[in-house]
């Protein structure tokens, strides 16, 4: 039974690689700064962590790795909740704008 897990922990992190590389080549554009950041973290972190996975605890990359992981996660939440309000503030101004344009005009 140990080794499905293991099998399953080793075919979870090349996936998340996977998905993160693919999201990075493909939708580069769609993301700033911040989250490429978090995303190229988690996604190298996570495959740093199968030599964890594979190995009895105590090699060099059973805690790091984990953390780095985790670190990238954040960064990318953090670049992700900055780019929601960024974008919710521009829509504000943008209604705010064109209520007052209907006004001038007399549309109300």
């Amino acid at each position: 039974m140990t080794a499905f897990w293991t099998a399953l922990g080793v075919v979870a992190s090349i996936g998340i690689l996977c998905i993160v590389a693919w999201k990075l080549t493909v939708w580069h554009h769609c993301f700033n700064k911040m989250e490429r950041l978090g995303m190229g973290m988690a996604g190298g972190a996570g495959f740093l962590t199968i030599p964890a996975i594979l190995q009895a605890p105590g090699n060099p990359f059973d805690g790091w790795a984990m953390a780095l992981f985790r670190l990238g996660v954040f960064i990318y939440f953090v670049g992700r909740t900055l780019r929601y309000h960024k974008h919710k503030r521009n829509n504000d101004a943008m209604i705010a704008e064109a209520q007052a344009r209907r006004a001038q005009k007399g549309w109300s």
